[in-house]
């Protein structure tokens, strides 16, 4: 042994070491419990990942639910206003609203429009 390196002395029957060695143990322990707390971080994610899709499709069908019921609701009063449910539109529908049905007069055609200033018929 050289002069330079203090020695511990150690129990009976046991090598003398270093008084550096004992830094080793400790930075070999500081990584084992890094890499065992990343191996647990990993797994948590892969547990966790599932769990939050499930969630987040369990969340789209209820969204969808609500939608339907929401329409359900909307036809539901139309039938109690008007006494009969909406028709699909027909070839006559097609065409689009008249310029006559317009409620502003931002909505009918151009040429159709009162000229600013104009008394409105």
């Amino acid at each position: 042994m050289s002069s330079e390196d203090p020695v511990e002395p150690g129990p009976p029957g046991v090598r003398d070491r270093p008084a550096g060695g004992r830094w080793w143990i400790l930075i070999a322990a500081l990584a084992a419990t890094c890499f065992v707390l990343m191996i647990g971080a990993l797994l948590s994610v892969a547990i966790g990942l599932p769990f939050f899709q499930q969630q987040r499709e369990a969340a789209r069908r209820e969204q969808a639910a609500e939608n339907l019921r929401q329409l359900g609701q909307a036809m539901q009063a139309y039938h109690q206003q008007e006494n009969s449910f909406a028709t699909p539109p027909t070839d006559a529908d097609a065409a689009g609203p008249s310029p006559e049905d317009a409620p502003f007069e931002e909505h009918r055609p151009a040429g159709e429009r009162t000229p600013p200033g104009a008394a409105p018929e």
